[in-house]
């Protein structure tokens, strides 16, 4: 029998071998193709799973199918120098042990290793990457952004392309692998986003007991706004949303970023095949005004963890406090709902703070070419670091929450 033993690494193989010059070692930070490696040992407990509540829809039926023995065993990033696929036979120890499913199994020596080298995740079939996925972090830290579903969207709608870099960036890694990166040349830098908890809660009133009356209060008037502006919020997954919903939602989302001259990297075929491939891990909150979309706010469902991502409305309307509503409390109702523990509302936003989002740590790590410019970023990451932990300290003494709360 075949296992799957994933690495999801987002820095060139190299970077793991100290005797690599810096100029080949930047020039393996192209991260195209991934090795796919082999041996014969036990089957992955994730093959075929998912969270429970991945599989509510009929939509979904990745579930408890049938699951054919496995080929792929692990993953690694690195550079592409050629898009012909090579196998070859190597001697190398795995080490004593083997991680699955979490945990150390027991002592395992592979017979024998294949290494090809693939330019597209299309030639890996997604039963096998998502088992990895699984392998990686277990069900409950479940990574939606690191499935097959998402990143095969991102590759065949053409909003991710191939370029040239100068330097590599790696961004919400855990904290292991953050201080792992350190000892590779990478600099680190902690940032701060605004994620709910839920404490166990049965419903979003039962959530705003937790916070002081003033918010409370504050909370309850914006969500009556919405409803007193005849709008009607939905919540929509997997099969629910149709193509008219992704078509509709591409111009909300082109009318933010045009606002806020960013740039649309994201195709409209994205979201529509992100829709078809991921189901029931998306959730699309979307406002009607009688049979009209006016607004919709994009979802995706992880392990334990609600993933807001891009909100949008129609570019000739305005209505107060549907931002929130539509972002910030259909997430919490829907994490409730989902028995999620937190919401992950994306970066940035102290607005966040009143409605009862608090700050948390996150971690990136940065590998820049050029030593002159490589210094000045550190100095200034280590000042950066004391203010972040600063500001951190202050919101949190001085939170939106009944005293006592956590």
């Amino acid at each position: 029998m075949k296992s799957l033993l994933i690495f999801f690494l987002s820095l060139s193989l190299s970077l793991f071998f100290p005797g690599f010059r810096k100029r080949e070692r930047a020039k393996n930070f192209v991260a195209m193709a991934a090795v796919v490696m082999s041996y014969y040992c036990k089957p992955s407990p994730f093959l075929g799973h998912f969270p429970s509540y991945l599989a509510k829809s009929s939509s979904r039926q990745v579930a408890g199918t049938a699951v054919q023995e496995s080929k792929i065993s692990a993953l690694f990033w690195g550079s592409k120098k050629s898009v012909q696929p090579k196998e070859l036979d190597v001697s190398v120890s795995l080490q004593d042990s083997i991680l699955t499913g979490g945990g150390l199994e027991k002592q395992i020596t592979p017979k024998r290793i294949s290494l090809s080298i693939i330019s597209s995740i299309s030639e890996v079939s997604s039963h096998e990457w998502d088992a990895c996925n699984l392998d990686a972090t277990g069900p409950d830290k479940f990574n939606p952004f690191l499935s097959h579903g998402f990143l095969s969207s991102l590759e065949e709608s053409r909003s991710a392309v191939k370029s040239q870099v100068s330097s590599l960036h790696v961004t919400f890694p855990t904290e292991k692998e953050w201080h792992m990166l350190k000892e590779k040349g990478f600099l680190q830098r902690i940032g701060m986003q605004y994620h709910w908890k839920n404490r166990n809660y049965k419903n979003f009133d039962e959530f705003l007991m937790d916070m002081k009356q003033s918010k409370r209060k504050n909370i309850r008037q914006e969500r009556k706004k919405v409803s007193t502006q005849n709008l009607s919020m939905k919540r929509l997954r997997g099969y629910e949303i149709k193509a008219r919903h992704w078509d509709t939602f591409y111009s909300f989302y082109r009318n933010t970023t045009d606002n806020k001259w960013g740039t649309p990297y994201l195709t409209r075929d994205f979201f529509h095949t992100m829709g078809s491939k991921m189901g029931d891990q998306v959730l699309l909150v979307v406002a009607e005004e009688g049979d009209e979309l006016v607004a919709g706010a994009l979802n995706i469902i992880g392990g334990d963890t609600l993933f807001g991502r891009l909100w949008g409305c129609h570019p000739k309307a305005y209505y107060p406090s549907l931002h929130f509503e539509a972002c910030y409390y259909q997430a919490i109702e829907a994490a409730i709902e989902l028995n999620l523990n937190t919401v992950e509302a994306g970066a940035q936003g102290e607005h966040k703070i009143q409605r009862g989002y608090l700050p948390v740590l996150t971690y990136s790590c940065h590998y820049l070419i050029d030593e002159a410019f490589r210094k000045a970023i550190e100095e200034f990451l280590v000042r950066e670091s004391t203010q972040v932990k600063l500001v951190m300290k202050l919101i949190h003494d001085s939170g939106p929450l009944k005293e006592g709360i956590k």
